[in-house]
């Protein structure tokens, strides 16, 4: 039963963040502890052949990777599972239990190549989504969810974001309180750490609010609060949930990308409307600027994604060679899958590892955004980015003769659908790079893959420090089997 207290002695970690133990029969999954400890553990869930909880106290034998957390809401705020664990120790770990998926789940046996760590495991994140709740009585709440839970804690500090984020705590606070009650279910708070620029993304909550009332409110609120000066603030939407998305265009075309690059995003009939300033938000990779909407998906560690980007590239160009008549890794041609804004397309573009690049995306915005980075850095017309579905767009482009000597894929944590896969071993090419980040379904989509191709390798990259939450990159090489 829930609140019983048991002690055991903690034998190895599980995807997930927990430590994992035996007692009475059963498996325990018990959260902030690490191997080698016995604990006290108070539960919090019975099943009939495992059970759930959270270390209460060490009784003996301490890791020596244990160390104090940082934070005051570790161990009730949701975001964070592992700041009691040293962090060399986190970024090994995450080796270990990816190689641990691969064989659970994909029932493939390889040593992955050593986990590449984050540049700093503190004040990281360039985005933070923070939740709003209104109390029956008191005002309204902002901060992160708790562990398990969809209750609110109330902070006033984080240290895995950028510092800015946690500088508009207090502004943020004034403005759920100014709106209607219900207004809001949540702030979604972007900043650059290439010029300390911050986005504000207002997710709409129960309540209709009119969004001309909204905007009546917002300069004198910028102004009240010093906002552009203090935080660079560049723009102000709205989000509400997307309408269906289809296929939009074909090869970007210069039309496609003129005018000012701030109106794009919001002409595209999407999840968010500009209410204030800048429709496109911007961050510096390497020395290459990619501009997004706020609402689209952006890599969150922006210190590793160029090291990300690196080993997308390496994976690309990497020995053994492609069978002879191939082009991989020296003017190839890219099929990007889940192409974003274009972040490795471009990349690999710009280190000459491709000629020719193909992106989807399903998200017209962040297509928008792709082609006027393509632009931007001179990659038109090597560059094409197309709106829709995969499972819709790409069966229309090998129609159209699409060939591509490399697939790099990288999908939302649901990984691959089984129609995805089919439509990759269609197009056949030599090499595919998965980039992931969910090792459960990364094992799932190998396995479904390893008919016609053999992993060659795989290896974690740390982009979620103080988490479980894994990256990784793996190559694959096509086995020829008829």
């Amino acid at each position: 039963m829930a609140d019983e207290q048991i002690s055991l002695t903690l034998e190895r970690l599980a995807y997930g963040g927990d430590a994992v133990g035996r007692s009475g029969g059963k498996v325990v999954f018990a959260a902030y502890g690490l191997p080698g400890e016995k604990v006290q553990v108070a539960l919090s869930a019975q099943h009939k052949n495992f059970a759930r909880g959270r270390v209460v106290e060490v009784l003996a034998d301490p890791s020596p990777q244990r160390i104090t957390p940082r934070c005051e809401y570790f161990g009730v705020c949701g975001g964070c599972q592992w700041q009691h664990f040293d962090y060399p120790a986190q970024a090994a770990a995450k080796g270990e239990l990816l190689a641990e998926q691969l064989r659970r789940i994909g029932g493939i046996s390889i040593a992955p190549l050593p986990t590449i760590a984050a540049p700093d495991p503190w004040a990281y994140r360039n985005v933070a989504r923070l939740q709003v709740s209104y109390p029956i009585e008191g005002p309204p709440r902002l901060g992160y969810f708790r562990r398990e839970s969809h209750s609110i804690v109330p902070i006033a500090r984080c240290y895995i974001v950028h510092p800015r984020i946690v500088e508009l705590l207090e502004p943020l606070n004034w403005l759920i309180n100014t709106l209607p009650r219900a207004a809001l279910s949540a702030i979604t708070v972007r900043a650059a750490f290439a010029d300390d620029a911050t986005y504000l993304l207002l997710h709409q909550g129960n309540v209709r609010v009119n969004l001309g009332d909204v905007r009546r409110i917002l300069p004198a609120w910028i102004k009240q609060e010093r906002l552009i000066e203090r935080f660079n603030l560049c723009g102000i939407a709205t989000v509400s949930p997307p309408p269906p998305l289809k296929r939009t265009a074909n090869a970007p075309q210069p039309g496609d990308v003129g005018g000012e690059m701030g109106e794009l995003a919001a002409d595209e009939a999407a999840t968010s409307s500009v209410l204030w300033g800048e429709s496109l938000f911007s961050e510096v990779v390497g020395s290459t600027r990619y501009h997004f909407p706020a609402a689209a998906f952006f890599q969150v560690n922006t210190a590793a994604t160029y090291a990300l980007a690196e080993l997308v590239r390496e994976a690309v160009t990497k020995e053994p060679p492609p069978p002879s008549g191939g082009r991989v890794g020296v003017g190839g041609s890219l099929l990007d899958l889940y192409s974003g804004v274009g972040l490795f397309s471009l990349h690999l573009l710009a280190a000459g590892a491709v000629s020719h690049a193909v992106g989807i995306e399903v998200q017209g915005e962040a297509v928008k955004a792709a082609r006027i980075n393509a632009e931007a850095q001179g990659h038109i017309p090597a560059a094409e980015f197309y709106a829709g579905r995969i499972e819709d767009t790409l069966p229309e482009l090998l129609e159209e003769g699409l060939t591509a000597d490399v697939v790099v894929a990288d999908p939302p944590r649901a990984g691959l659908s089984p129609a995805v896969i089919e439509l990759i071993i269609a197009v056949n090419p030599q090499r595919i790079v998965y980039v992931s980040c969910d090792p459960s379904t990364l094992a799932r989509d190998l396995k479904a893959l390893s008919s016609r191709y053999q992993l060659r390798s795989t290896q974690a990259i740390d982009l979620f420090p103080q988490t479980y939450h894994i990256e990784s990159v793996s190559v694959l090489g096509r086995t020829d089997k008829p």
